[in-house]
């Protein structure tokens, strides 16, 4: 993993040094998240909750930008019953770095030039950890795994001025498979704020 982000972030240093006309914006995010995980024969279940994205762009065509980024997918929780009327808690805490391509186009056309819908897709590296303690276990134990996943994200942005503005966005990509979870559909619907350079 460390040598993918770094050679992500090694690009993104290449692209602005070769252009000078090269604009830079960088995006913090809040929002909702949730993880398409069934909740089948579990006593008590949550797999909403809050999430986060924070990522920076380097805008190296007309309608292109590379974006380098990392998501918190947040956590879920479910408590399991087993054959003996004991209690398994889980706790599982999902995020991911990512890369991706932006596609972004000036809505001027329609007559609003502070706006621009984007288009992103790209790889994540999804990263899960299940905390977990059994019946009778004096601590928890825990299981990690982390994959390439393709992701994908659109959203629109707006400027109040040529630097400050702000964006909704929805971003969508899948959890690495565990043991004891399956793997499922991860989902990221954000609103914040961007600064351009």
């Amino acid at each position: 993993m460390k040598a993918w982000m770094q050679a992500a972030v090694l690009a993104a240093t290449a692209t602005v040094a070769g252009g000078a006309s090269a604009q830079t914006y960088v995006q913090g995010n809040y929002g909702w998240s949730h993880l398409s995980a069934s909740c089948a024969g579990t006593t008590s279940c949550e797999n909403n909750e809050a999430g986060a994205k924070l990522l920076v762009g380097v805008q190296v065509k007309k309608y292109l930008a590379l974006e380098l980024g990392y998501i918190r997918f947040g956590r879920a929780f479910a408590d399991v019953l087993d054959g003996s009327s004991n209690i398994t808690r889980n706790k599982l805490e999902t995020d991911a770095f990512f890369v991706a391509g932006a596609l972004r186009l000036p809505m001027a056309e329609l007559e609003v030039p502070e706006m621009t819908a984007v288009v992103r897709f790209g790889s994540a590296n999804v990263s899960n950890k299940l905390v977990y303690r059994s019946p009778g276990a004096s601590s928890d134990a825990w299981e990690t795994n982390a994959r390439p996943r393709v992701l994908f994200g659109f959203g629109l942005e707006y400027k109040f001025t040529p630097q400050w503005g702000m964006n909704v966005g929805a971003d969508f990509t899948r959890m690495a498979k565990l043991d004891r979870v399956s793997s499922g559909n991860l989902r990221l619907i954000s609103l914040g704020a961007q600064y351009n350079f």
